[in-house]
Formats: structure tokens, sequence, C-alpha cells
């Protein structure tokens, strides 16, 4: 009886012990976030710091224990993509990758700065930035962000200032140059070749329309 006993008094007290253990690391004040204690690295003054800290407010008070380290930073457009580390014992380092424009997007008579997730930031476009035409539907409209991006590196600084709008439908592009004339510019592909094809179309044989799309075989009309 004294054996069994012990034994049970020994249960219960490794019960209780785990139980408050499991209360001390996923429900007690100890490891309950600060805000204060929050750290954002990569911040300026686009996502200011106050703003990201401001974003996972609603978690103050709550255990680190109990985040989930992937969810929190999730209200502000403007960040990208976001890592967070817990800081022992109640703290948070956030590191965000801010969006940055890549491409001016016309609607109708309106312009909006995109980054490469077609995602709008507010601002006045940097200067030298592609201005483009792209289709709304979400499939080709990522097809077509892409598509821009591999021409627009691959054109020269030259032919870029001749450049007044890349239209891209997610399989085909058609650059229209300042002065109207057009680049039939087809896939992405060998958009190296096709901007040296170009450059010396244009150097050599004035035209309205050049037809790219087959590098090795380019057409003029």
């Amino acid at each position: 009886r004294r054996l069994s006993l012990r034994t049970l008094m020994s249960i219960i007290v490794t019960v209780l012990l785990a139980a408050a253990a499991i209360w001390a690391i996923f429900f007690s004040p100890l490891f309950a976030l600060t805000t204060s204690r929050i750290t954002v690295e990569g911040a300026n003054e686009v996502v200011p710091a106050e703003q990201v800290i401001a974003s996972v407010d609603e978690f103050s008070g709550t255990p680190i224990t109990r985040l989930s380290m992937s969810s929190v930073v999730q209200a502000v457009t403007l960040v990208r993509d976001s890592q967070v580390q817990r800081s022992w014992p109640d703290g948070l380092t956030i590191t965000i990758t801010i969006r940055r424009p890549v491409m001016v997007e016309m609607v109708g008579e309106n312009a909006r700065v995109i980054d490469e997730d077609g995602v709008e930031i507010p601002g006045d476009p940097p200067e030298g930035l592609p201005v483009v035409a792209l289709p709304s539907e979400a499939p080709l409209r990522a097809q077509a962000i892409e598509q821009v991006q591999t021409v627009w590196a691959a054109l020269s600084s030259e032919l870029r200032q001749m450049t007044g709008k890349i239209s891209a439908d997610g399989q085909q592009l058609t650059i229209t140059l300042a002065d109207n004339r057009v680049v039939r510019w087809g896939t992405q592909d060998d958009s190296d070749l096709k901007s040296r094809v170009l450059k010396v179309l244009i150097d050599q044989r004035p035209a309205q329309v050049y037809d790219v799309s087959s590098p090795t075989r380019p057409v003029t009309s």
C-alpha cells in the first residue's frame, strides 16, 4: 500500500509539474509579447518600422511560444516578404522585404506603379521604368509581367530611351516606340538576340514596323 501510495503521489506530482510547465510556457505572462521588444530590420521611409510594429499589435500579450512565425506580418501591403524570429523571452525580430517598383502600368488614361507581383505601389514612378499594358486575368497577368521584365533587361539603354510602351498579353509582346513605330517582339525567347537585331534594323532600315519575332529572319515594313 505504501509503495502504491508513493507511486500515485509521484505520478500526481509529475502531472502537476508538467501542467505547470505547459502553463508557464504557453499561457503565462512570462513569454507574453511586448511591443517595445519588437525589432524591425529592412524598414525605410516607405514602410517605417512603426507601421510593421502596429500591424502585429493584435498579438501583444500573447506568449511568443504560441505565435505562428509565418503569419505574424500580414496587413502591410508594401511588405512583399517577412521573416520572423523569436527574441526570448518576450520579443520578436522581424526582417522585411519591401516591394520595389518595376514598371508603370497604364489602365485607360491612368498610370500606376506596380511591383513584380503586380501590386500597386503608391507615389510617383521612379525614372527609367518601362510603361506597360497588361492583361487583367491573374495567370496571364503574372506571365506578362515576367515577360516584360525579361525583355526590358535585354534592351540596351538606347533602345529603352526610344521605347514608349510595351504591351504584353502573357504570350506575345509588342513594343511601341516613342515616335509610334511598332516592334513585333513575339515571345520572350531569344530576347538578347532580338535586341541586337532590332538595334541594327533601326540604325540601317527606316520603317514603320519592325518584326523581330523570328530574329534570324527579321522583317520590316
